[in-house]
């Protein structure tokens, strides 16, 4: 009897881990986990997560508030998931969990007052100086009889890779690069970096017209216009591009060690065509910088604005779950430096936890927009999105297949980058 009984709790306890075991790996349990661990909402609005709760999931508390609020309710739970409603600022978190036993996710909210920002539109030059000296590419050296082999591929260096030292010599310019190489030993220890980690490659130079020389080609400036997104006036720190800039050549992002900004006419529109983008060209206004580049990171490059843009007007920030499909518009410059405004759609909508500068397709449906660019062009990147009386993001990729659609990031992305700009 005793014997029987153990085997009926043993089946019954297996049959427990099983069901837990399976709700635990349901689709539905991986779908809550896949949910952000951190989420920023906008005092006012409300932010859904709509999912199937798997049978037992509870979220905990029932009521979670904001620091420093009194009983204020920021969050609910129903059967086809969690509603965040905040009241006010502040931070909290809550988790879901099977049972109340054993938790699924927990997720930090953060709240914060609504935002206003002067929306840009207007073509800006950039100069950005690298922080360290970039491999763009290998070259073979002549020692005066035969060329061979770059020395630096050799020892392992590759395009992409940053060059921040010769020895004990920090390098910023090619030229820094050639005057350390010629005070330094054979073979020469050069620190990179590459892919965010640091690395150290002892490289043996070939001496060619009387010069060391590592048999690369090397860039540590770039310069080039796109378009204003925003100016923040609490901080003075504008964000524009709404993507990087990155090396013609090996597509590495350029990291800043100095940069500036200056106005910009457009003075011709090279429009676009099927498998053919279109270009913006334009030069430096004025010679006299207006501002400072600080950051350029995979959403956009950050600095900041000696004082806001001249005609520019205040739009308050859309959260992401304020966004929809349909009609928008987009303010860029095409000719001369006249911010104007063109009708649009917002084809579609991406559903991101996590930051990316493809948040949503936009389509140009403006007739005079069409018939002078044919859409997107490179140079309009960072055109800031409206929607109903918000800004909502920006422009930042055009399809190469359909001039006319392109990406758009989520305004909310832009700003969480800025967040390192304002901190520097």
């Amino acid at each position: 009897m005793q014997q029987k009984r153990r085997t009926i709790k043993n089946i019954f306890a297996w049959a427990i881990c099983a069901a837990l075991l399976g709700a635990y790996a349901s689709p539905q349990a991986q779908q809550i986990r896949a949910l952000p661990d951190e989420v920023m909402i906008r005092q006012g609005t409300q932010e859904q997560y709509l999912f199937d709760l798997p049978a037992g999931v509870a979220l905990e508390p029932q009521s979670v508030q904001a620091l420093g609020s009194t009983a204020q309710t920021l969050s609910d739970v129903g059967a086809r998931g969690v509603s965040l409603i905040p009241s006010q600022v502040g931070q909290t978190s809550f988790t879901l969990s099977l049972w109340g036993k054993i938790p699924i996710k927990t997720i930090t909210v953060s709240v914060y007052q609504e935002k206003t920002l002067v929306v840009g539109g207007s073509a800006i030059g950039m100069t950005l100086k690298t922080d360290g000296v970039l491999v763009v590419g290998m070259a073979g050296v002549s020692d005066g009889e035969t060329t061979l082999q770059s020395p630096a591929q050799t020892a392992g260096i590759e395009p992409g890779d940053v060059i921040l030292s010769v020895g004990d010599q920090a390098v910023d310019t090619v030229e820094q690069l050639q005057s350390a190489l010629e005070s330094a030993g054979q073979p020469a220890a050069l620190t990179v970096r590459r892919a965010g980690k640091t690395m150290r490659f002892f490289v043996t130079p070939v001496i060619s017209e009387e010069k060391p020389r590592l048999g690369i080609w090397a860039r540590d400036s770039t310069a080039g216009i796109g378009t204003l997104t925003y100016y923040d006036p609490q901080t003075g720190v504008f964000g524009a591009l709404g993507h990087p800039i990155t090396d013609p050549d090996t597509g590495a992002l350029l990291t800043v060690r100095d940069g500036s900004v200056y106005g910009a006419d457009i003075n011709g529109v090279r429009k676009g065509a099927r498998g053919n983008p279109g270009q913006l060209e334009g030069t430096f206004g004025d010679t006299s910088s207006i501002g400072t580049l600080l950051l350029n990171t995979p959403y956009g490059v950050f600095g900041t604005l000696e004082q806001a843009p001249q005609g520019g007007q205040v739009y308050p920030v859309a959260g992401r779950g304020e966004i929809t499909c349909g009609p928008a518009q987009i303010l860029t410059t095409i000719d001369g430096s006249a911010v104007k405004a063109y009708d649009c759609e917002i084809e579609r909508l991406f559903s991101q936890n996590t930051v990316s500068a493809k948040s949503m397709v936009v389509r140009i449906t403006d007739p005079q927009l069409l018939d002078k660019t044919g859409g997107i062009v490179q140079g309009m990147s960072g055109s800031p999105i409206l929607q109903n009386g918000k800004i909502v993001g920006a422009v930042t990729h055009v399809y190469v297949s359909d001039a006319s659609r392109g990406y758009g990031i989520y305004i909310e992305w832009m700003l969480g980058a800025a967040d390192q700009a304002n901190a520097a």
